[in-house]
């Protein structure tokens, strides 16, 4: 009884390791995605050898517990590798759908950063653009004043502030400026793909996610938007709902582009 108890303990703990560890390479691997596409495609061939690894590893515990108990190590019970191995069975179409969905994004661009984008583009609203650039996101929101207490404010002074706001930590403000320009002019929905994908590039995919569904909202599905939709779901780790948004937007029209959207 209290070696089954043992045993459960173990499985348990193992069960939360595996939780945290998967979080914590999940933060690691969207770094290393973002870095290159060479760094993205070895990471999808180290994840597509998660199958063999599993079906290995089932293979050897079913051998393990067809042996009688009494060739096993010290130790070892044959329930518990009876267990391991419908455990490690049920986690083979798993591994192999997860390496399907990865395959149906191979092609899938890594986005550029928007901020470093405006901050090349730099047109109007220049000296905020240049203190955006230089990191002095203070600065670039004070000279972005006037022409967000304009009545209404300036549609592209507050999407380079929401995209400032999402460089320096400000989650909320970034939102609030990004929801406001299609408040202010509904064509400008740019502003939400920018801010959901600047977000989800620094790893804040709750909001950002919620920024590019609300532009594919706002834009009528547009074909970029889902675009968008699908790049920040694939920087979440979120494979299935990545590729779905791929599929809509090559069903989609692309209309004509939003004032500052990138073609």
């Amino acid at each position: 009884m209290n070696s089954r108890l043992e045993t459960i303990a173990v499985v348990a703990a193992l069960v939360v390791v595996m939780v945290v560890l998967s979080r914590w390479t999940r933060h690691l691997t969207s770094r290393a995605r973002l870095r290159s596409r060479t760094a993205a495609r070895r990471l999808d061939a180290l994840a597509d050898s998660t199958v063999y690894i599993v079906a290995g590893a089932t293979v050897l515990c079913l051998a393990a517990a067809l042996l009688p108990q009494s060739r096993l190590p010290g130790g070892l019970d044959r329930a518990w590798l009876v267990g391991t191995t419908i455990g490690l069975a049920t986690g083979i179409p798993f591994a192999v759908d997860r390496r399907s969905l990865r395959r149906r994004l191979r092609d899938l661009p890594v986005p550029d950063d928007p901020v470093a984008v405006v901050a090349l583009a730099g047109a109007a609203h220049a000296p905020a653009i240049a203190a955006l650039a230089a990191g002095d996101h203070a600065a670039a929101a004070e000279l972005l004043r006037p022409a967000l207490d304009m009545d209404p404010p300036d549609p592209e002074a507050m999407r380079i502030r929401a995209l400032s706001a999402a460089a320096s930590g400000e989650v909320r403000v970034a939102r609030a400026y990004a929801l406001r320009v299609v408040q202010v002019d509904r064509r400008r929905w740019d502003a939400l793909v920018d801010t959901g994908l600047a977000l989800c590039r620094r790893q804040r995919w709750g909001e950002g996610l919620r920024l590019l569904h609300r532009a594919v909202e706002v834009s009528d599905s547009d074909s970029r938007a889902e675009l968008a939709l699908a790049q920040g779901q694939a920087m979440a780790g979120r494979l299935r709902d990545a590729v779905a948004a791929l599929d809509r937007s090559r069903r989609k029209p692309t209309r004509a582009p939003a004032s500052g959207m990138r073609r």
